[in-house]
């Protein structure tokens, strides 16, 4: 008696594949980023996907055990009027989710631990993809220098605003021997190069700087409204070009905001510039520099929340 043959690998798979594309139920995807929750809760049949619902929970005020983010979860599940369908969690959250599964059934959801189905895989992961484009829609780098009347040391100051929550970058420089424009000019390369270092390559395109400078002459160097300018050393027309360089193929909106006009991010982009000429120029210990920039972002993120929330 001749043993039959098994099925090509092909063929064997292909039962298993079907399986799966028509698979039901109810997907669950959500990570971190930027400092956000960002979540999507879809329910499919077969191949049909329904509308995602969709959301983020600032990590911030998600509560020391997620308990925020889990009842977003649940009021999302209870909306979709579907209480016998199997639940398909596919989430990268922080330690103390890790239970997710069990809050979420013993909220009464029908959590399974299979794979979701691919409708809803898809569809989930299109509007995580979406959400986490918004985080990067816009980014505000405000930037300023400052320089002693006496002596050749300069600071450069950056602040790099997300707006959406994540705690705003805030950076400075000591610049020995420059001018105050050189030192601007280093503080808006410094700021955009670290803006991108934040953004993914693939939002990079679509992303909006916004980049203000309280330097006349800084910003018109940059755009060739003029070419010399007082202070503009050979150093300083090679940062010029630095910044050209950066900016090509970005969209990036370089313009002047007048200095000490109440503008928060200018004042706080200002306040890390004298920090870091101050520090030079006195000998602050490494540590008790560390203590005043930690000090300078904690009051920083709080200006910016309320100016958000004021906006």
């Amino acid at each position: 008696m001749t043993a039959p043959k098994p099925a090509p690998p092909t063929r064997r798979l292909m039962p298993a594949l079907a399986a799966v594309a028509a698979r039901s139920g109810i997907t669950v995807m959500a990570r971190v980023e930027r400092g956000q929750i960002l979540w999507a809760v879809v329910e499919s049949e077969g191949a049909v996907a329904q509308m995602p619902e969709s959301g983020r929970v600032r990590l911030a005020e998600a509560g020391r055990t997620g308990g925020l983010f889990v009842e977003v979860l649940h009021e999302a599940l209870l909306a979709l009027d579907a209480p016998d369908a199997d639940v398909h969690l596919e989430v990268e959250l922080p330690a103390f989710l890790h239970d997710l599964d069990e809050r979420l059934a013993a909220l009464g959801h029908r959590v399974v631990e299979a794979y979701a189905p691919v409708a809803g895989r898809q569809a989930a992961g299109a509007a995580l993809k979406e959400l986490a484009a918004q985080l990067y829609a816009q980014v505000l780098v405000a930037t300023d220098a400052s320089r002693a009347k006496r002596g050749e040391l300069s600071g450069a100051g950056w602040i790099i605003d997300f707006g959406l929550g994540p705690t705003p970058r805030l950076k400075h420089r000591v610049c020995p021997r420059t001018t105050v424009l050189e030192a601007e000019l280093k503080a808006i390369h410094l700021g955009l190069w670290e803006a991108l270092q934040r953004i993914p390559h693939d939002h990079q395109a679509d992303t909006r700087f916004v980049i203000r400078s309280d330097s006349q002459n800084a910003v018109k160097l940059v755009h060739g409204e003029i070419d010399h300018a007082r202070g503009l050393t050979l150093n300083g027309k090679g940062t010029v070009d630095a910044i050209r360089r950066l900016m090509t193929g970005l969209d990036v909106d370089l313009g002047w905001v007048r200095g000490h006009s109440g503008d928060v991010h200018n004042e706080l982009a200002d306040r890390l510039a004298v920090m870091a000429r101050r520090n030079a120029e006195f000998g602050v210990p490494k540590a008790r520099a560390r203590q005043m920039l930690d000090e300078l972002r904690a009051e920083a993120a709080e200006q910016l929340i309320s100016y958000s929330l004021a906006a």
